[in-house]
């Protein structure tokens, strides 16, 4: 196991993939404000919502669990 962990980053070319990650995060930065965070959390709450809705009520309506 620990053989498979010391090559992994090799195997895998984390090496060359960890800097894109880090440009990845950093395109994201102009999304990353109160307003786009707040709607985005409005979406999981209306996910939210519609989970419980399924749950609550389409499910038991259908006769599944």
């Amino acid at each position: 196991v620990g053989l498979g962990l010391a090559a992994a980053p090799a195997a895998f070319s984390m090496f060359d993939r960890a800097p894109k990650g880090g440009t990845m995060i950093e395109e994201f930065r102009p999304f990353m404000n109160e307003a786009t965070i707040a709607d985005f959390r409005g979406y999981l709450a209306e996910i939210g919502a519609a989970r419980d809705e399924t749950a609550d009520e389409l499910q038991p309506a259908l006769g599944t669990p």
